[in-house]
């Protein structure tokens, strides 16, 4: 069978670009090893939740799935409160300080891959292996060739790589990755809290790990991740339902009352990756087989979306002229612009979370004044949530 894009990975990022590519006229393929469970218990809550900042609102926009969420899917945030354990130095953005109606979306992530889904199911330019397994994967200069377990063989001229953090793809091009080990476990659970959240988003900076409490539709309801050691994450895993709440809801300083119940807890390891290279010959890495990021920022999902538009963006540029999709023209500028944004990202992170892990007195008093002085600058508040909204470069993008 032969496709304009193969695109491997049916998650967040895959289905987008895959309903992109077909807006744009473009046949594509899109393998999965399995599909999504699409059906849940009446009243539960998704552990993982997303936030989603205006520029991947625009791109789900564009494939008509951002209005299909109903406002019982999507809970936006007005403020976001950010302090510290230490020295109680905080900061507080506003979306109103940018004339914005919010700062964005937390949204749960069987929602939106459900909406995807369904979307990608009812294109008639996109045909969904699933499930499928790939057997090889070969690449000439004219084309990519997949052969299937089954048998099938799937020939398009572009490969685009989007099957998460072990990647079958990125292997296959062996791509080498840098790789760091936060020796850290992020723990998740839902709560009911007594106060309502009010759409802020709050983060408290412990001193053994980093506290977020996410507004969900429900005003009572917060969807939590808590980064911290392993040996702690698996101490709190195991605590007593009703000991937990309690010593959840110190570690917040009851910013939100008591915590009245949770949910399940899961946790999971973090590590930040970044691939040396996004390209291959004709293929394109993106998402999480290119690049994973701490939690903390809520900026993983976000960075997935960024290589979307720009990857849509330079196809469909080429595409329109009648030139060649896989050239390394095009992949060379997709790579340029989001290795180089990502890098960004990843590095201005990873200097966040060493600040605000350094325990030497000095450093923690340098910190505080910085967060205070930070609190002060209604002009530095303002560029720093267009940019965690992606607004400051790609004002025009869409």
């Amino acid at each position: 069978m032969k496709y304009d894009a193969t695109i491997v990975g049916g998650g967040l990022v895959g289905l987008t670009i895959g309903l992109l590519l077909s807006r744009i006229g473009m046949r594509v393929a899109i393998i999965e090893q399995e599909a999504p469970c699409l059906q849940w218990e009446p009243n539960s809550v998704d552990l993982r939740c997303l936030a989603i900042n205006r520029f991947s609102s625009e791109i789900l926009k564009k494939i008509n799935i951002w209005d299909t969420l109903s406002p019982l899917q999507l809970s936006p945030y007005t403020v976001m409160e950010v302090w510290e354990e230490a020295t109680q130095a905080k900061i507080t953005f506003n979306a109103l300080d940018i004339y914005e109606s919010e700062l964005g979306h937390i949204i749960e992530n069987r929602m939106l891959i459900k909406a995807l889904w369904e979307a990608v199911s009812q294109d008639s330019g996109i045909t969904l292996y699933v499930p499928a397994i790939i057997d090889t994967i070969r690449t000439s200069p004219q084309n990519t060739l997949l052969t299937l377990e089954s048998g099938q063989s799937i020939e398009a001229p572009l490969l685009i790589g989007a099957d998460g953090a072990r990647s079958i793809v990125r292997t296959y091009c062996n791509i080498a990755v840098n790789e760091q080990d936060y020796e850290q476990m992020a723990l998740v659970t839902t709560a009911q809290v007594e106060l309502p959240h009010a759409k802020t988003a709050r983060q408290r900076f412990l001193n053994d790990g980093i506290l977020a409490f996410l507004p969900l539709v429900r005003p009572h309801l917060c969807s939590i991740v808590w980064s911290t050691s392993i040996e702690n994450a698996e101490h709190l895993l195991q605590m007593e339902g009703d000991e937990f709440c309690q010593t959840l809801g110190q570690r917040f300083e009851f910013c939100l009352g008591r915590i009245e119940k949770i949910s399940q807890r899961m946790c999971f390891h973090l590590k930040s990756l970044q691939a040396t290279t996004y390209i291959g010959e004709r293929i394109a890495l993106m998402g999480d087989s290119a690049h994973v990021v701490h939690p903390f920022a809520g900026q993983g999902a976000n960075l997935g979306f960024y290589d979307v538009g720009i990857l849509a963006d330079c196809i469909q540029k080429f595409y329109n002229q009648g030139s060649d999709i896989g050239s390394h023209l095009l992949l060379r500028e997709y790579e340029r612009k989001c290795k180089s944004h990502n890098t960004t990202v990843m590095r201005t992170l990873q200097l966040f979370k060493e600040i605000f892990a350094a325990k030497n007195p000095l450093l923690v008093q340098l910190r505080s004044l910085g967060i205070l002085g930070i609190d002060k600058s209604l002009f530095l508040k303002k560029q720093i949530m267009l940019k965690a909204m992606g607004l400051s470069e790609h004002a025009n993008f869409f």
